[in-house]
């Protein structure tokens, strides 16, 4: 089935008689648009070369002929998208229904809030499977369900591919009743949607397990990283043939990481705990979220899986008083989600994975966190760690109590000596 210039649907094999020609004057069926005709002036008749053949039609303004689709990805998502927009009386193609409607089926409980309350917003960046949108200091992302769930994630209920819906960084996006209308292009609604949580954290291994685990998640990552990012941290010395610029100047400011760590892990009091040197971390690579960020990211979901709260409000306290603009403002809103506990699915699924000791379903999990920032994130949960697990077993010593001075007492007649302690 192809589309005639009017709109209207034609099938091959019908004859070019029973088909709706336009109108253009007598006998006249242009070759292109005269992008450069004003529009009052007359259109010129073409010549006799120009004119189309028998049998053809003329192809318009440098697209293809028509029944020739050049984006088939971009047709399918306005077909899917006219499914689910108000039907007319069907004399209209599917180009004409380029508005529609898609539902969100599962929303982040950050993500829910921003929609919650309403908001001006526009979208900050366009990618294959998703589209983020950001009002103020908040950002959130929309895609279709393979990128995951996450708090600050909307997923919609089927496939989608924002870039062929001609959505670009930019575009306004207005955030009223529970609704999220992108010019009059296309409407997001959560009117059925769910939240969604991640679940709670298993059951970590004995501490002298774990040291083996965080060696065999190093070595399988050292494997598969990509040299991007911090993926040459798991490598030794011996196995690092060139060690990349990004991964040279991430040596000091990571050691000065794992010094502050394995005090903090060592302190009885939280008062105690000094400030996380995080400066030369926070905003170290390139990308929207750079991979001192990630690494960040990662150590603040082992620590809350680990149950370390006190060195993980330490590190979340040292994010907070960093300044905004020692990274993008995209990753500082991933930063501060994580610092008050709010990860994405296949974080989770990781840290999980890792803590239980399944080697190989961390590794698939940390796969579908983009292209080095999932290895980033794992490279801070390797390094945190390898510190918890090696620090010095931590036992309370108990309080002698003061020997309390031997009383007589009189019980039924009786005379008794005991020592009388309270309670």
């Amino acid at each position: 089935m192809t589309l005639d210039m009017d709109g209207s649907e034609s099938r091959a094999g019908w004859p070019m008689s029973r088909r709706k020609m336009p109108k253009y004057g007598p006998g006249l069926i242009p070759t292109a648009l005269d992008v450069h005709r004003h529009p009052e002036a007359a259109a010129q008749r073409p010549s006799k070369d120009e004119r189309p053949r028998p049998g053809r039609r003329p192809p318009i303004s440098g697209l293809p002929e028509i029944g020739v689709i050049a984006r088939k990805s971009a047709t399918a998502d306005l077909r899917w998208l006219a499914s689910r927009a108000p039907q007319g009386d069907g004399n209209k193609s599917v180009h004409d229904a380029v508005y529609g409607t898609v539902p969100i089926v599962r929303s982040g409980i950050l993500a829910r809030e921003f929609c919650r309350h309403g908001a001006r917003a526009g979208i900050a960046g366009v990618f294959d499977r998703s589209f983020y949108l950001r009002s103020g200091d908040m950002f959130i992302c929309v895609g279709d369900p393979a990128i995951g769930n996450g708090p600050l994630t909307l997923i919609a209920d089927a496939s989608l591919r924002p870039s062929n819906l001609g959505l670009r960084p930019g575009q306004p996006a207005s955030i009223v009743d529970r609704r999220i209308a992108i010019g009059d292009t296309i409407e997001f609604t959560l009117d059925r949607c769910e939240p969604w949580r991640p679940p709670p954290w298993p059951v970590c291994q004995s501490q002298s397990r774990l040291t083996d685990i965080c060696a065999a998640v190093a070595r399988a990552a050292a494997a598969e990283a990509p040299r991007e990012g911090f993926g040459q941290l798991f490598c030794s010395h011996e196995q690092v043939t060139g060690r990349t610029p990004l991964a040279s100047l991430a040596r000091g400011p990571i050691a000065r990481f794992e010094a502050w760590l394995s005090g903090a892990v060592r302190t009885d009091h939280a008062l105690a705990t000094a400030p996380a040197p995080i400066q030369g971390l926070i905003g170290l690579g390139p990308g929207l979220t750079p991979s001192g960020d990630d690494f960040l990211v990662g150590a603040l979901a082992l620590l809350d899986a680990l149950t370390e709260r006190k060195v993980h409000a330490a590190l979340a306290a040292a994010i907070a008083d960093v300044s905004p603009a020692s990274t993008s403002a995209m990753s500082r809103c991933f930063l501060t989600a994580a610092a008050a506990g709010h990860i994405g699915e296949h974080l989770h699924c990781a840290v999980a994975s890792v803590i239980s000791g399944k080697i190989d379903s961390a590794i698939a999990a940390v796969r579908n966190i983009g292209h080095s920032s999932g290895w980033d994130m794992l490279a801070g949960i390797v390094t945190t760690l390898r510190i918890v697990a090696s620090a010095a077993f931590r036992f309370e010593v108990p309080k002698m109590s003061l020997p309390q001075p031997v009383q007589e007492l009189q019980i039924g007649g009786t005379s008794v000596r005991g020592i009388v302690t309270s309670g």
